[in-house]
């Protein structure tokens, strides 16, 4: 009898670890099957949210289609594109830098620059002033060398000036001439 119960004992301990192991396949597969389920959950939501945002995005080029077609003067458009343009660097600008283009971008500001451009600050005449400063500081400073003279310090400044002031000169002439 004594047999006969440890036969059974042995195929109950069987049974148990068999009804275990099957537990624990039925627990993976449950939790596989949940993890497809979330799957496919979080797969049809971020599908939704795509044609969501895909709708968004047609809306609102539709609205610029219409802002275009409504917009016939092509200064007020051009105004328009510039602003827009604007708001949207300045958001990606730090706070000074924010502050600093409002300055740079104020109407007084831009038409001062705008004059000086034109008038004083041209290109060939800031070009000329550089190159004879160069050169006039150069060929003085190889002449104090040799002659054993020290610089002042104001040759620099003085040639630019002197050069610039040609450059005017010859930047006024060229464009009487060029009309």
């Amino acid at each position: 009898m004594s047999e006969r119960l440890n036969q059974s004992h042995e195929k109950g301990v069987e049974v148990s670890k068999e009804a275990a192991e099957r537990s624990e396949a039925l627990k993976s597969k449950e939790s596989f099957i949940e993890t497809a389920e979330k799957s496919e959950q979080r797969e049809s939501k971020a599908r939704q949210e795509a044609l969501e945002l895909a709708e968004i995005a047609e809306a609102k080029t539709m609205e610029e289609k219409v802002d275009i077609v409504e917009h016939d003067h092509p200064d007020k458009q051009r105004n328009d594109s510039y602003n827009k343009t604007m708001a949207q660097v300045k958001t990606e600008l730090s706070p000074t830098a924010r502050l600093f283009s409002d300055f740079i971008h104020n109407p007084v500001v831009e038409k001062t620059s705008d004059i000086v451009g034109k008038t004083i600050a041209r290109p060939d005449s800031i070009i000329s002033g550089s190159l004879l400063a160069f050169i006039a500081v150069v060929a003085l400073y190889a002449i104090a060398q040799y002659t054993g003279f020290a610089l002042s310090g104001f040759e620099t400044i003085g040639a630019f000036i002197l050069g610039w002031i040609v450059g005017l000169i010859f930047d006024g002439l060229r464009r009487l001439f060029k009309r």
